[in-house]
């Protein structure tokens, strides 16, 4: 009797642990807002299925976007889901649902919900914080002309110290490399040179992308309800990067606040920091956390700009140093030393280049342009269904508020209806296209499209142009694929992998 007790209470044991599992199960994946009738990408009959999904997607994501598109988007007109290893599923919509997604307000789609996601882990009061993006879109972009001789200036003095004056070969790590450089360029327009020049103020907004990625993923794998009671211990790596860009920032925070109170607006420095400062205090912010609000939202716009301009750059020094036969270098180079001549004497001087300039430099924004093309990989106009009753698809699917819906960029970007010889690296394919990098089409998403387009897109086009001119007429390059191995999951998520070797020596 006391045998068959012990396994009755074993057997009641492991039902209540298979219940618990399933509930914590249910209560973290979301995978219940996916409508019955959408068929799943790589979810397979198995315990946890949608769980195992999610960490497959890390590593597989081009081939589960590949799968979405061309077999269910295309050939079926459906939409598919997809379980991506950062947030909620992903429901991929066919193409023809671009325009409709582009155009819709964000009473019915938003992705203010997705970015608060990130906000979260920098500060709480972030969350529903839409002043960064108000700077961005109004102030940035309005007054970036005027910027382009400070951004120019910084980008001379970061390659020069970072690449370095010798004119023998060197190695350096590709995507640090670019980090580092990107990082200072960046944040001499969003806080000013005693800071963009402070290697440990820098070190530390380069590690914030580091150290945010995995703990997202942590993150999204509690259950909701333990979210917010785990925080702390999920937002730690976050809170000792944070920390040291406080330390640096701060300082200069309550001196910007001490001159907008004192001096005139003309006499105020032009810049990110500034801008958003001026902003909060005319909102009547609380005095007791505007300090460390104004240092989330220089976190956030690092987190997004450092990121977004290192793949586009060091896709794009790949794709020309291994693309010999069109020589599309040798036009580059060409057009950047006709356009910028006068700009850059010994040293960095000359006068500065003008955005009218920039806007010259054609053949390195269309080289920029296919990297953009060819690099992108995640989802593209994800946004989360905010219309309180759904949304219903022309097919009758009908979709919750609170799912999250994209198309497969990856796919659009690779279709040969839309480039032929969709794969090749050719930046020639858009010699008869007007539109710029920074302006997106249905064909083509690499910033998103409509009215929340990705609002720094045009200081980031800007950048990355005048960095990519200045490095190939100064630096001769190669770059060097690391050995195929391997790459553990806690080296992707922390971008720690085997990078490529960026060969440099400074041109006579």
């Amino acid at each position: 009797m006391i045998f068959l007790s012990d396994i009755t209470t074993l057997a009641y044991g492991a039902l209540a642990l298979i219940i618990i599992l399933t509930l914590v199960n249910k209560l973290t994946t979301w995978e219940h807002i996916v409508p019955l009738n959408i068929p799943w990408i790589d979810r397979r009959a198995e315990p946890f299925s949608y769980l195992r999904a999610k960490w497959r997607s890390f590593l597989n994501m081009r081939q589960n976007m590949t799968t979405a598109y061309y077999t269910v988007n295309k050939q079926q007109g459906r939409a598919a889901a997809i379980a991506i290893a950062f947030g909620r599923p992903q429901i991929v919509l066919p193409p023809k649902y671009v325009r409709w997604i582009a155009t819709q307000p964000d009473t019915v789609l938003s992705m203010d919900p997705i970015n608060d996601e990130f906000h979260y882990f920098l500060r709480d009061g972030l969350v529903g914080d839409l002043l960064l993006n108000e700077a961005l879109r109004r102030k940035l972009s309005q007054y970036l002309p005027e910027l382009i001789a400070e951004m120019s200036e910084e980008i001379v003095l970061a390659v020069d110290k970072v690449l370095g004056s010798e004119e023998e070969w060197r190695a350096l790590p590709l995507r640090d490399t670019m980090r580092t450089i990107a990082a200072r360029v960046s944040n001499r327009l969003f806080v000013g040179t005693e800071l963009c020049r402070n290697e440990d103020y820098v070190r530390h907004a380069v590690g914030l992308g580091m150290a945010v990625m995995p703990q997202t993923l942590v993150q999204d794998l509690l259950p909701r309800v333990l979210k917010f009671p785990l925080s702390f211990a999920t937002k730690l790596f976050t809170r000792i990067s944070l920390a040291g860009i406080t330390k640096h920032l701060v300082p200069v925070i309550r001196q910007r606040i001490r001159d907008i109170q004192t001096i005139e607006k003309d006499q105020l420095p032009r810049e990110l920091l500034t801008w958003l400062a001026q902003r909060a205090l005319q909102r009547g912010e609380s005095p007791a956390s505007l300090e460390h609000t104004l240092v989330a939202r220089i976190a956030v716009v690092n987190l997004a700009a450092i990121e977004t301009t290192v793949k586009a750059l060091t896709t794009c020094l790949e794709d020309i140093a291994a693309d010999t036969s069109r020589d599309y270098l040798a036009l580059m180079k060409d057009e950047a030393h006709s356009v910028l001549s006068g700009c850059y004497g010994p040293g960095g001087g000359g006068a500065p280049p003008t955005k009218a300039d920039v806007d010259k430099l054609v053949h390195i924004d269309r080289a920029l342009k296919e990297s953009l093309r060819l690099g992108m990989v995640l989802p593209g106009l994800i946004r989360q269904v905010t219309a309180p009753n759904g949304v219903t698809l022309d097919d009758g699917t009908h979709l919750r508020c609170g799912a999250r819906i994209s198309v497969a960029a990856y796919g659009i970007h690779r279709d040969e209806e839309n480039w032929p010889d969709a794969t090749t690296y050719n930046p020639s394919r858009h010699e008869g296209d007007s539109l710029p990098m920074s302006r997106g089409t249905e064909k083509y998403l690499a910033f998103s499209m409509g009215r929340r387009a990705c609002p720094g897109r045009f200081f980031v086009s800007d950048e990355m142009k005048l960095l990519t001119a200045y490095i190939i007429t100064r630096y001769e390059i190669k770059v060097v694929k690391p050995p195929v191995t391997k790459v553990g999951l806690v080296q992707e998520l922390t971008m720690r992998g085997p990078q490529e070797q960026l060969l440099v020596r400074r041109i006579k």
